[in-house]
């Protein structure tokens, strides 16, 4: 990725980070919360301070889509698009489990994770890292009951992303767990960017972060309406 990149990737918690000719010269990590929503944009304009770049220097942005926080993704969606739009650089939109399953090293089969509540977790498989340094998925994401995932499981095959921290214990002895390497969250990100295209002005437009489903009130809504 020649040239000056922004890197965003705010599907849990919030970071930023500026590349030169595909090496990190700035980031940032935002603390967790939703303080993170307001100190996104200020941070991003620190980072350009820092390094003397106007918005307009920029090559690309890099944005990660989801799924995760559903505010998150929204601002970080929100800030990307403007930025591309404003300054007419490119954007490349990288889901979240994909940079993901990058992270994970030694492991010829990746299934990433997140909560997706009420026992059920957002799962996608990966297989092994390819000569580009990223993995292709095997199947689609998915919202899935734990139990049912769990049931799938093998020997040999690595788990990792958010869901780890609250489904850690269901997963069998046998079955890697790889928690997610808070270090490795851009650089990742940017590897994965590398192998994607860049959104055409109309996908721009369009970009939405990807949920698999509806927000919690959304759900309730639709549960209501059924009855």
């Amino acid at each position: 990725m020649d040239g000056r990149w922004l890197l965003l990737e705010t599907s849990e918690v919030a970071r930023a980070g500026l590349a030169l000719d595909g090496v990190f010269v700035a980031s940032a990590e935002l603390p967790k919360g939703r303080e993170h929503n307001r100190a996104l944009v200020p941070t991003v304009r620190g980072l350009l301070e820092q390094l003397e770049w106007k918005p307009a220097d920029l090559t690309g942005i890099a944005v990660g889509i989801g799924p995760g926080s559903y505010t998150g993704l929204r601002i970080g969606l929100m800030l990307a698009k403007t930025l591309a739009y404003a300054v007419g650089c490119r954007l490349i939109a990288v889901p979240s489990f994909h940079w993901l399953a990058v992270s994970v090293k030694g492991a010829d089969e990746v299934d990433v994770i997140a909560d997706a509540l009420k026992q059920t977790v957002y799962v996608q498989k990966f297989g092994p890292m390819n000569g580009e340094g990223v993995r292709q998925p095997l199947d689609a994401l998915r919202a899935e009951k734990l139990i049912d995932w769990v049931r799938t499981l093998r020997e040999g095959v690595a788990v990792t992303g958010p869901g780890l921290e609250l489904h850690a214990a269901t997963i069998p002895s046998g079955v890697r767990i790889a928690p997610p390497n808070s270090g490795m969250v851009l650089g990742s990100l940017m590897a994965v960017a590398r192998t994607l295209p860049e959104l055409t002005r109309a996908e721009l437009f369009s970009l939405e972060p990807l949920y698999v489903r509806g927000s919690s009130a959304e759900e309730k809504a639709k549960e209501l309406a059924a009855r």
